[in-house]
């Protein structure tokens, strides 16, 4: 992780602890992908994006940080949270799915974060006790 990042997750990291971390994985290398999107000034069949990311999990909320942006934060009591999908393809890969218009009404295709991890299946399980749904979406 650069110095962005350790500022960002630094400024964040006291709110975290207050709520209760239950998982944090962080300085993973990632991968942040797009299909067939339409956003106001996007416009992406398909893109890919390296990242070093960070997976958090409180007794509040579940965030998704690509390097110092934050780039899921939902709350675990949010009933969008079952529009998150979680799987572990590829083998070793933690990906998070969800259809882009569920969290914004002006857009529309695919979002994954994908994190590389040796425990992804562990944090599968996790998330999906949590109410994240299983496999990819329909």
């Amino acid at each position: 992780m650069g110095p962005e990042a350790i500022e960002a997750e630094l400024a964040l990291r006291p709110a975290l602890e207050v709520e209760g971390i239950r998982l944090l994985e962080e300085g993973l290398p990632g991968r942040f992908v797009t299909r067939r999107l339409k956003a106001p000034g996007r416009r992406y069949r398909f893109r890919r994006e390296g990242f070093s990311g960070c997976i958090v999990v409180t007794g509040k909320r579940l965030l998704l940080c690509s390097y110092r942006k934050l780039q899921v934060n939902i709350g675990l009591d949010d009933p969008r949270l079952r529009s998150l999908h979680v799987t572990t393809r590829p083998p070793g890969w933690l990906t998070v799915w969800f259809e882009s218009g569920r969290f914004h009404d002006d857009w529309k295709g695919v979002i994954e974060f994908q994190l590389k991890t040796p425990n992804a299946a562990q944090i599968r399980q996790e998330l999906v006790s949590l109410g994240l749904s299983p496999g990819r979406p329909s």
